[in-house]
């Protein structure tokens, strides 16, 4: 309950997106149950990623299965979309090249990085094992 009033109570809700998480795992990181950014770019960049929170009154039956929102109270502010220089294709072979390789020589761990030496953009950079 919240406050005096029986079946009302407030639920949060969030979702991120990550494209092949293996490869990336590294880069970008985790969060907690709570979406904030504990490793890697999600904490580096938490702030950004995360917008603000928005807030709506939902009308749901007896069961819990919600039926419609009543009422917007604060609309949501979406986070920042974020670009990396990483590219995805180089990325995906070195991670799955690195683990094989890792493998085949019994290796505890490995690491791998591409950069551009004429811009000093890293285009590829993974550990394995991953998490």
């Amino acid at each position: 309950t919240k406050g005096n009033f029986q079946g009302v109570y407030a639920e949060k809700t969030y979702k991120r997106y990550y494209p092949q998480p293996q490869p990336n795992a590294q880069i970008i990181g985790l969060t907690n149950s709570e979406g904030q950014g504990i490793e890697g770019l999600e904490m580096q960049l938490n702030k950004q990623l995360s917008g603000v929170d928005g807030e709506q009154k939902i009308i749901r039956d007896k069961r819990g299965n919600r039926l419609k929102v009543s009422e917007v109270i604060r609309e949501g502010e979406p986070g920042e979309n974020i670009t990396l220089s990483i590219d995805s294709r180089l990325q995906y072979i070195m991670y799955r090249e690195l683990t094989a390789a890792g493998v085949a020589n019994n290796a505890r761990s490995a690491t791998a990085i591409a950069v551009d030496v004429k811009t000093g953009e890293i285009l590829a950079m993974t550990s394995w094992p991953s998490y």
